[in-house]
Order: C-alpha cells, then structure tokens, then sequence
C-alpha cells in the first residue's frame, strides 16, 4: 500500500503583532518592494490560500510561495529577509565600525566634512542590503585612514 504525500501548504498562523507588522509594510509606500510583496504573501498565506492561488495573484512561482511560507514558518518575521550570501572574509570589524561611528558623531565636528562623512556613513548602511557589505566596509577604511 502507497502513502500519498500530502502537498496542500501547512497552516500558517500570525500572532496580532505580527498581523499589524506585515499590514503596515504592505501598505508603506517606502518600504522596499521585495518586503511588501513577502509580506503581502504571507497575508494571503494566513488567510488560507494556496501556493498557486497565491503565485497566480501575485505574479510569483507556487516554488517562490512555498520557500517564503516555509522561511516565515521557520524564522517568522526575520524568515522575510535576505539570508547573507557567501562572500569574501570581512575585512573589518564591528568594533571598528562602531569606533568610527562614535568618532565621527562623538563631541563637536571639526570641520563641516567630518558631519558630512559621518552622515553619509549611516545613510550608506541604513540603505546597503547585507549582501552588499564589502562596499560598506571600503567607506569605513576609507574613513579610519583619513583619520
């Protein structure tokens, strides 16, 4: 006697923190395109829909819905992320990230371009996704030679 797997998607339940988290980023205009439509997924997940119903409505693969639903089951909110792809060994550290950062906004400036730098610093790695971090580390070298 053959056992048929069952492939229909496991039930997917979201605590009300997680409801609102998903509801608001779907619904920013600013948030990143790829984590509105991971959150709109998991929505349509939560509310009972299939892999294919969801893939058919959102213009993605039933494989893409699954690996998402499968990610958020496993991780939750944290599962919507990128995971880190591999890559060269840092050639920094988070010390030294944190020592420039303090340094740069730590007392008064010196000059209006050590604001400047200090500025563009956190702006470059508020927006620089994690896979990207060799970019982040040249400006933090970069800076840490100037001074």
């Amino acid at each position: 006697m053959s056992q048929i797997r069952d492939r229909s998607p496991s039930a997917l339940s979201l605590t009300s923190e997680e409801h609102n988290f998903l509801t608001c980023q779907v619904s920013r205009h600013r948030a990143p395109s790829f984590l509105s439509d991971r959150c709109q997924l998991i929505l349509k997940c939560a509310d009972g829909q299939t892999n294919e119903e969801i893939g058919a409505a959102l213009g993605f693969h039933e494989y893409t819905v699954n690996k998402w639903r499968r990610r958020f089951q496993r991780d939750r909110l944290a599962g919507l992320l990128d995971e880190p792809q591999p890559s060269n060994p840092r050639m920094i550290t988070d010390d030294e990230v944190i020592t420039v950062i303090e340094r740069t906004f730590d007392g008064t400036p010196v000059n209006t371009a050590q604001t400047a730098e200090g500025f563009a610093l956190v702006k470059a790695y508020n927006a620089m996704p994690r896979h990207n971090q060799k970019t982040l580390e040249t400006l933090i070298m970069a800076l840490v030679d100037e001074h």
